[in-house]
Order: structure tokens, then C-alpha cells, then sequence
């Protein structure tokens, strides 16, 4: 069941209610009183055209079943993305990019379809990791980059700072070594109130770019600082491994 059929389904017992109208009465000849049920449970998605003859049924205007046009009706039967999402996942961990990258494609087209916002940011990500990891860093970045001006991420700062990290990494890899600096800048900027995980991405996102690119230690320093006081609070082996692999070319030879 979707969020979107169950609300509709809501809507519809609601209104037929209303009507004084039992389930059979309101499908007439055309749809059974078992369809009815099953649209009012959310167990079945209804058409732009099952709306359209309940609208006219029921004596409603569109903008009364809060649809304002044929497109918001359309979304009812969109695919619900999650099981492509799911698939595209599994097949990233896997290392089968063409397959996350189909799947992720798949997942975002449904979600922007189901007017999903949040689930399209999620299956864009994955797209853009994908990128990332089968080697098309400016691809990645071009991608990274946009996730981060997505309405998800403005509403939430942990999907705006991944998004900034992304995009970090992604052009200290293509060599735009003056991108990723700013990008790892703006990500820090973004995570300043976020988990400690979400931080320490993007504090290692930076201080690698500034170390590649060629700034003076002095500059890392306050964000080295910041990384080593938060790897007591990372539970994970794999995050803590990673700092210390960041910040292996900022630390002085001995």
C-alpha cells in the first residue's frame, strides 16, 4: 500500500459517508462494492479514471478531494519506488553499477512521479554514488552538486551535507582540487549540527582536499582537531579507520 492510496482511501470512505451512500451504491453498475472497499482500505489504487467517475458520483469538484488537476490525480497509480530503491542498494553493495544505477533511475523517475521528494533525493544519491564509485567522478559531482540544492536538502541538513561531501570527493578525484576545497568548506558548514558521523565525512572531505591541493597545515588544523576529538564518539571501526586514513598526509613525519 502506498501513503498516497491510503490517504485517498480515507478521503473516500469520508466522503461517500457523507453521501449517505453504501459501498455498491457508489459503484453502481460500473465498479463493485468489493472495489469500493478495497480503494477505501488503500489495498487498491485508483486511476485517473476511477477518480474522475467517483468525482462525478460523488458530486465533488477535484480541488474537494484536495487534486487540483488530472496530473495530481495520475499520481495515485505511480510505481512506489522503495522496491527499486531496495534493488539498487543491494546491487551498489555488490559492486554492479550498471544494475544500481538502472534500478536507482528507475526508483527516482517513480518517486518524482508519486510527488515523493524525499525518496527521490534518496534514489538520486544512490545514482550519484554509483557515478562515483565505477570511476565517472565529474558525473558524480555534477549529480552531487545538484542533490545539494534539492528541496530534501534544504529542509534537512544531513542530506545536504552527504550531498556536499559527495561532491568534495568527487572533484578531488576528477582533480578540480579548488571545488573540492569549497564544496568541503559548505559540506563542514552543513554538518555543524548533525550527527558525529555526518561531521566527521564531512571534516575529512575537506581536510583531504586541502591537503591535496596543497595548503599550508596551519589551515587544516582547527578541522584536524575536530576530526581527532570526534573519533571517541563513532562506534564504528570502518569511520574510525577512515580519519586516521584521512588524516595520515596532514600529520608531521617522524
Amino acid at each position: 500500500m502506498s501513503t498516497r492510496a491510503i490517504e485517498f482511501g480515507a478521503a473516500l470512505r469520508k466522503a461517500r459517508r457523507s453521501k449517505g451512500l453504501s459501498q455498491a451504491e457508489l459503484g453502481g453498475d460500473k465498479y463493485s462494492g468489493s472495489y469500493i472497499s478495497h480503494l477505501e482500505s488503500g489495498r487498491r489504487v485508483a486511476t485517473p479514471e476511477v477518480v474522475e467517475f467517483l468525482t462525478r458520483r460523488l458530486g465533488l469538484s477535484a480541488l474537494e478531494w484536495g487534486m487540483s488537476s488530472r496530473a495530481d490525480m495520475s499520481r495515485l497509480d505511480a510505481k512506489d519506488p522503495i522496491e527499486d530503491l531496495l534493488v539498487a542498494e543491494r546491487a551498489w553493495s555488490d559492486h554492479d553499477w550498471d544494475a544500481a544505477w538502472r534500478h536507482a533511475s528507475a526508483a527516482a523517475d517513480a518517486a518524482t512521479a508519486a510527488g515523493d521528494s524525499g525518496r527521490e533525493w534518496e534514489a538520486r544519491y544512490v545514482m550519484a554514488q554509483t557515478k562515483f564509485a565505477s570511476g565517472e567522478f565529474a558525473e558524480a559531482a555534477v549529480l552531487a552538486e545538484a542533490l545539494a540544492d534539492h528541496q530534501t536538502a534544504r529542509r534537512f541538513s544531513v542530506a545536504r551535507a552527504q550531498a556536499l561531501s559527495l561532491a568534495s570527493i568527487s572533484h578531488r578525484a576528477s582533480d578540480r582540487l579548488g571545488w573540492a576545497v569549497a564544496f568541503g568548506a559548505r559540506a563542514v558548514e552543513a554538518a555543524a549540527s548533525c550527527p558525529p558521523i555526518i561531521l566527521a565525512e564531512a571534516l575529512m572531505s575537506l581536510v583531504s582536499a586541502l591537503s591535496e591541493s596543497g595548503h599550508p597545515t596551519s589551515e587544516s588544523e582547527p578541522y584536524i582537531s575536530r576530526l581527532i576529538e570526534l573519533a571517541p564518539q563513532l562506534n564504528s571501526d570502518h569511520s574510525r579507520g577512515m580519519i586516521s586514513w584521512a588524516l595520515l598526509p596532514s600529520l608531521p613525519a617522524t
